[in-house]
């Protein structure tokens, strides 16, 4: 017995590593590593020492309220570990450890039907005993690679998953009452029914989940159309922006040789105060109308120059840091819609900023290996916590466009297999994208 106790000891243990691995890839950390090791061992270690003695003192293999007071436990320590509220923690949790039940009942019941078939011990695996903690530790065993594929796929897709906490939620609560009737099995009653009550409930599942899929597809397909709406009409105000520099450089190209001359015959009449006045007047508008290299991007350059322009008529400083992008892999429209509208956002911030505090944006473009990472960071008019992005709300005439900008810089992230992440701290703002912007 010794054996089989040790062996649900483990298997509970992998079962809460699995659903912390889970949170690990869906949210992000708020502790430090060895804080998050710790945190994580103390989660397995009581939820298993729970689990083993239930089974020595009880008799009982599986417990609806053990598994609610497991996943309670798993929920607060996720809370503590990770930036996730109860309700996100709740459902993630719920989620994992009802479809391990789920999936224990049904191999259960296939295994007693089976062994019924050939003629053997049907009860072997519902049972304390050595078979039983063979079949708990080779569970185990096989957990392990399944909680680090998860663990990478969430990390892959956490800006879109993030999107459907509540139909999770709702899928988890779904399934809590089918957990509880197939629990059935270890009464060892009608098993053949239960059987086919399997095939019906997962055909139903199988149903579900398509349905599910299908209307993703829908509210991205949807989604995308407006986009690329958004996108058009965004490309052709940029574009006209970009024509009305180039002709003001045009001109003044153009028209440097009369001013020349005219500043010569000023100089030859001696007319010190009218020639220092016109050349300042002239500088002024070619100062106006300049190009600064920051990038080594013809595109990228050019929107950000538009754009730094924008911010200096509000009084906002900027600095810029950036490695050389001149072989960029994002397209012409890519660009426009991830730079104006991050750029637009911070200066509409930036803007609103009393004289106390500073206007002035951070932009940061750096290159690693094929990765590009863009951080732009702006003062706001008033302090701010994680909890306020939800309240953040545009000044802009066209308000009911507002959240279409982020939703299209998400999208494109989403496409070059990255992800953005958000960060108030007081009244600074901080946005970062990851995504794949060079080739290899």
């Amino acid at each position: 017995m010794v054996f089989y106790y040790l062996c649900e000891y483990i298997n509970t243990a992998i079962k809460t590593w699995v659903a912390l691995q889970v949170v690990d890839g869906a949210f992000e950390a708020r502790r430090s590593k060895r804080q998050l090791f710790v945190g994580q061992a103390v989660a397995i270690t009581l939820t298993a020492v729970l689990q083993t003695v239930n089974e020595i003192y009880m008799n009982l293999p599986f417990s609806n309220g053990l598994l609610l007071l497991i996943v309670l436990i798993e929920s607060l320590i996720s809370i503590f570990l990770y930036e996730c509220n109860f309700q996100s923690a709740l459902c993630s949790n719920l989620l994992i450890n009802i479809s391990f039940a789920l999936i224990d009942f049904f191999i259960l019941t296939c295994t007693y039907l089976g062994a019924d078939w050939f003629g053997g011990k049907n009860e072997i695996l519902l049972s304390a005993g050595v078979w039983r903690g063979w079949y708990l530790l080779l569970c185990a065993i096989i957990l392990l690679p399944v909680g680090r594929i998860l663990r990478r796929w969430l990390i892959e897709k956490k800006q879109e998953t993030l999107k459907y906490q509540k139909k999770i939620m709702i899928l988890g609560i779904f399934l809590l009452p089918f957990m509880v009737y197939f629990q059935k099995i270890y009464l060892q009653e009608t098993v053949s029914r239960l059987f086919y009550q399997w095939c019906f409930f997962i055909l139903g599942f199988i149903l579900m989940v398509l349905g599910f899929y299908f209307s993703i597809l829908w509210q991205r397909v949807e989604g995308e159309n407006r986009m690329q709406k958004m996108e058009i009409a965004l490309l052709e105000s940029n574009y006209q922006a970009l024509i009305k520099v180039y002709d003001e450089k045009s001109i003044l190209i153009h028209d440097m040789k009369n001013h020349l001359r005219t500043i010569l015959g000023m100089m030859r009449e001696v007319k010190l105060d009218d020639c220092e006045a016109y050349i300042v007047q002239i500088a002024g508008e070619i100062q106006k109308g300049e190009t600064v290299v920051w990038t080594n991007h013809k595109i990228l350059d050019l929107v950000l120059n538009m754009k730094f322009q924008d911010a200096s008529k509000t009084q906002i400083k900027i600095r810029c840091k950036s490695d050389d992008m001149g072989d960029l892999n994002l397209s012409a429209a890519e660009i426009c819609s991830l730079f104006t509208n991050l750029l637009d956002n911070a200066i509409e911030a930036s803007a609103k900023c009393t004289e106390e505090i500073e206007r002035r944006m951070n932009i940061i473009c750096r290159r690693y290996g094929r990765k590009l990472v863009v951080l732009i960071s702006n003062f706001m008019e008033k302090e701010m916590d994680g909890e306020g992005m939800k309240s953040l709300k545009t000044s802009k005439k066209e308000e009911k466009l507002h959240g279409f900008g982020l939703r299209s810089v998400k999208r494109i992230v989403q496409e070059r297999e990255g992800y953005m992440k958000l960060k108030i701290s007081g009244k600074l703002f901080q946005v970062i994208l990851y995504l794949n912007g060079f080739s290899d």
